[in-house]
């Protein structure tokens, strides 16, 4: 290998130069001869807080192979450049001239986005939490020969908490407290993976205390990602749940149903005497 295992950082191009580069610590030159392919991976933290079997290799027949682990990494961003092959000098592909490294996001992420069905009269709405169910959190990532992540069995309960999010009537993304987004492993998802969407109805009541409601909505994670699966190979599965690199945003909508009448009148009842009397 030309080069193992550098950290590439943004850094001046030379010792006190205003001007920074992408490079190593260490200087390396292209060869005269022959060409050099890179691989590279990024994470959002400096170092994984490693579980059993958690971490990332690279070898030149494999690529990057590893295991991330995102209980004990939560919310860590896995991110894996496209491999730039057979290179003999730089290049100015994306924003300046080197090695280009198109990092790509390998994991998924999920958003939330909130909203009444209607302007209800006296009526708040607040979100108390969305908690997830039996996720894997254990994934298992190759880049050769055919790129894939695959989703171990370990389970958890996340709980991510909205800080009490009132929702408006118009369109709002979920505040996730301390953290910017849900990052989960590739996955699909059966029949025990769930979402909890707790959130409460205050109702105005004149000349009363006003009275609430704790309401808790389970929603089957399948129903909204349903697995799709080969027509040619019956077991084959070829999209459905999260996959690597996708954003998806779940829509919720809270409504009521408004009280009606259905009113009529019972006609009267008709009675005949017992004795029927002749009126002279």
């Amino acid at each position: 290998e030309y080069i193992s295992g550098a950290e590439i950082a943004y850094q001046e191009k030379t010792k006190g130069s205003t001007e920074k580069v992408w490079k190593a610590e260490k200087t390396y030159y292209w060869p005269k001869n022959g060409t050099l392919t890179f691989f590279a991976y990024s994470l959002n933290k400096d170092k994984l807080t490693l579980a059993a079997g958690t971490g990332f290799t690279c070898a030149p027949g494999a690529g990057i192979t590893g295991h991330i682990d995102l209980k004990e990494n939560h919310n860590t961003d896995f991110l894996v450049a496209d491999i730039a092959k057979d290179m003999k000098s730089n290049d100015k592909v994306h924003f300046t001239n080197g090695v280009p490294t198109l990092f790509k996001h390998r994991l998924s992420s999920v958003a939330f986005a909130i909203k009444t069905g209607a302007v209800y009269t006296n009526k708040k709405f607040e979100l108390t939490n969305i908690t997830f169910h039996k996720l894997s959190y254990y994934g298992t990532y190759a880049q050769l020969p055919t790129e894939s992540f695959v989703a171990g069995g370990n389970k958890y309960d996340p709980v991510f908490t909205s800080t009490h999010q009132e929702i408006p009537s118009q369109t709002d993304f979920v505040g996730v407290t301390g953290v910017d987004k849900y990052i989960f492993i590739p996955q699909t998802f059966a029949d025990d993976a769930t979402i909890d969407v707790v959130y409460t109805i205050t109702t105005k009541v004149p000349k009363s205390d006003d009275v609430v409601e704790t309401v808790t909505k389970t929603i089957k994670l399948k129903e909204l990602f349903p697995t799709k699966y080969d027509t040619s190979e019956p077991r084959k599965v070829i999209g459905g749940g999260w996959e690597m690199g996708k954003k998806y945003t779940i829509y919720l909508t809270f409504t009521l149903k408004e009280i009606l009448w259905d009113p009529a009148v019972q006609d009267w009842d008709p009675v005949t005497p017992a004795t029927d009397r002749v009126v002279e």
